[in-house]
C-alpha cells in the first residue's frame, strides 16, 4: 500500500488510543481501554474513540484536560478533571499528544509522496563517454580505430616495398642474362670437333712449275776416309 492511500486520521487515533490503553494498564494494573469512559459494548467503545480522535484533530487539542471536558460534556455524569486518577489523566494527555503528532508526520509525509509523485520523470543519465568523465589514456596512446588505422597503413606499405624488392630482383636478372648473351656472341667461332677415327685433311700442295726435271738428293756414302801415301 502507499502511503497516500492510509486514512490518517483514522490511523493515528487508533495508534494514540492503544499507546494510551497500554500506558493506563502498566500504571493502574488494569484494562488499559478504561481510560476513556465506559461504553456499552466493543463497538460504542471504537465509535467513541474515532469520535474523539476527530475532535482532538479538528481542535487541535494538545492536553487530556481538555479531551475529558469534551466527554463530560457528550456523555455527562463524568467526574471533574480534579478527580480523575493521575493514571487516567497522563493516558488521556499522550492520547491527544500522540494523535496530534503523528497525524502531522503522516500528513506531511502524505504530502511530499503526492508532490513526488506529480514530478516528470528524472531525464536518464547521459552515457560515460557523452560526458567529462570519460575514462582519457595517456597522451601518447591512440584510440584503437587509431592504432588499426595506423597498423594498416604499415602493413600496405611493407607489401609496396616487397613488391617494389621483387621488380628491381626480376630487372636485374634480366639485365644480367641479357650482357651474358651478348659476351657469348662476342666470342671467335670453334672449330667443329672431329668425329673419332677421322684424320684432319692435309693442306693443300703448292703448285710447283712444269718442265723442270727433278734433281734428285745426292748423298755421299758414308765410310772410311781413304789412307793417304
Amino acid at each position: 500500500m502507499n502511503i497516500t492511500e492510509i486514512d490518517v486520521d483514522s490511523y493515528a487515533t487508533r495508534v494514540a488510543f492503544v499507546a494510551a490503553a497500554e500506558l493506563h494498564a502498566l500504571l493502574s494494573e488494569g484494562e488499559g481501554s478504561h481510560f476513556m469512559p465506559a461504553c456499552a459494548d466493543e463497538a460504542a467503545l471504537q465509535q467513541l474513540v474515532e469520535e474523539t480522535g476527530a475532535f482532538v484533530i479538528a481542535h487541535g487539542v494538545e492536553k487530556g484536560e481538555t479531551v475529558w471536558r469534551w466527554l463530560h460534556e457528550r456523555l455527562g455524569g463524568l467526574a471533574p478533571w480534579a478527580a480523575v486518577p493521575e493514571e487516567r489523566r497522563f493516558a488521556l494527555d499522550l492520547f491527544a499528544v500522540t494523535l496530534r503528532e503523528l497525524r502531522q508526520r503522516l500528513a506531511i509525509r502524505q504530502i511530499e509522496a503526492e508532490r513526488r509523485a506529480s514530478l516528470p520523470p528524472p531525464n536518464p543519465a547521459p552515457a560515460i563517454e557523452d560526458t567529462i568523465f570519460e575514462p582519457v589514456g595517456s597522451l601518447g596512446e591512440m584510440e584503437p580505430w587509431a592504432a588499426e588505422a595506423v597498423a594498416g597503413m604499415a602493413r600496405f606499405d611493407q607489401a609496396q616495398e616487397a613488391e617494389r624488392e621483387l621488380q628491381r630482383k626480376a630487372e636485374i636478372a634480366a639485365r644480367e642474362a641479357a650482357e651474358a648473351a651478348e659476351r657469348e656472341a662476342a666470342k671467335p667461332a670453334r672449330a667443329a670437333t672431329l668425329s673419332a677415327g677421322k684424320a684432319a685433311p692435309k693442306p693443300a700442295a703448292k703448285d710447283q712449275p712444269k718442265g723442270l726435271p727433278k734433281v734428285p738428293n745426292r748423298q755421299k756414302p758414308r765410310g772410311k776416309a781413304p789412307a793417304s801415301g
